[in-house]
């Protein structure tokens, strides 16, 4: 499985203990202050969050080994 460094998309990095409205942002709609997180929002969707780093890195190994990047990746 790839680090998320090695993948080739744009991922803003957010550190919710200096940013008190990243930290709302997060724990908003689920509660949960856990960290790394991914929010996938797609056009016309509620946002989902990813909560687990090993599924976060695996999904976008994923995409990427497809040739998919989503909206929000492309840059």
């Amino acid at each position: 499985m790839p680090r998320l460094s090695e993948l080739n998309f744009a991922v803003e990095l957010r550190n919710i203990d200096h940013e008190p409205d990243y930290r709302r942002e997060l724990v908003a709609p689920g509660g949960m202050q856990q960290v790394p997180c991914l929010k996938i929002e797609a056009a016309g969707k509620d946002a989902k969050w990813m909560y687990e780093s090993v599924d976060i890195v695996r999904w976008l190994g994923e995409l990427e080994s497809c040739g998919i990047a989503p909206d929000w990746l492309e840059g």
